[in-house]
């Protein structure tokens, strides 16, 4: 079935239409949420008191957001060649997790960290293959990202370790560019410290750091059964695409392969950082839209094992329609 959707673009774009339709339905009519930070960040709860006062001003910059990250993640998935074929279900994908692991229209640290883990995944796939002009730049900047995702999610520090993926994957000098990553990293803080130190506020500052938890583990907000038969979808789900896809993208060229790992290490980063950045279990789910819209797009092209994929994948579509409906 979603092979067959991937081989006909008519209907690809009813269904981008359709989902597109259905956001822009609850964008105009369901409250807007506003999720406070679960912990202490520097950055979201600037942006938390901007837009809190501004529900329709919110909802135009949600509307805006959201198109751009489609735009952005499309982009990521053709430019770098993980579909055969040119495809909308990268669109669809992204979409639909948007609006289904949330309570959309919401304004959310997850909604912000998607994008920057977008970003990120960009950059560093890029520097595999780029000069060493553009290779140096693109780790700077993605110390930088990864710097911004933690002032929007303390756990998202653990992004970092892509970074270093990448470049033990690329053929690069590792130490040069792991401390120009780092520069990008620190730079935000170090002008955040200078910010608060000239303006007689370093107690706020070091009062931020002392009360972060790290490595709080994820804990259970919904009916019990609802989670255990999301687990046992989840491990079957990603007991086959990985290994098939892992098959799949064996016969393509090495490039492909190294881009095809930093994906699965970005998965399992952002999987710890839900696990243990103090997320209850539906704040968490989120945080997956990403990895999951990537994984399900190159699932739709596989011609072996249909059955068996278009199994997986529905019943993970619609154990994700449960939590919403049910949790």
């Amino acid at each position: 079935m979603y092979n067959f959707i991937y081989r006909k673009r008519v209907l690809q774009i009813i269904l981008a239409v359709a989902i597109a339709a259905f956001m822009v339905a609850r964008l105009m009519l369901a409250p807007a949420i506003f999720h406070k930070p679960h912990v202490p960040t520097l950055l979201y709860p600037v942006l938390y008191d901007f837009f809190l006062p501004h529900p329709i001003g919110f909802r135009i910059a949600l509307a805006l957001f959201i198109a751009i990250q489609v735009f952005v993640f499309q982009e990521f998935i053709s430019r770098h060649n993980f579909l055969d074929s040119a495809s909308l279900m990268p669109v669809i994908w992204f979409l639909f997790f948007s609006l289904f692991t949330s309570d959309f229209p919401a304004f959310s640290q997850s909604l912000l960290l998607n994008f920057l883990i977008i970003i990120l995944l960009s950059l560093n796939i890029n520097s595999l293959n780029s000069s060493n002009e553009d290779n140096r730049r693109h780790v700077f900047w993605a110390g930088f990202i990864v710097a911004m995702a933690t002032l929007v999610e303390p756990a998202a520090i653990l992004l970092f370790f892509i970074i270093c993926a990448a470049l033990i994957t690329g053929k690069t000098n590792f130490l040069k560019r792991l401390c120009l990553a780092l520069t990008g990293l620190f730079m935000p803080f170090l002008y955040i410290a200078v910010i608060f130190f000239l303006t007689g506020r370093m107690t706020i500052l070091i009062d931020y750091f002392y009360r972060q938890q790290f490595f709080a583990f994820l804990f259970i907000d919904c009916k019990p059964a609802i989670f255990i038969a999301f687990c046992i979808v989840f491990l079957l789900t990603l007991l086959y695409t990985l290994p098939a896809l892992k098959l799949y993208y064996d016969n393509r060229v090495i490039l492909l392969r190294k881009k095809f790992l930093i994906v699965n290490i970005t998965f399992l980063i952002v999987l710890l950082i839900v696990l243990t950045g103090n997320h209850s279990f539906t704040a968490g789910l989120p945080y997956l839209v990403v990895p999951f819209s990537i994984y399900f797009s190159m699932l739709c092209q596989l011609r072996r094992n249909r059955i068996t994929t278009d199994i997986l994948m529905t019943a993970f579509v619609v154990i994700i329609l449960l939590i919403k409906i049910l949790a």
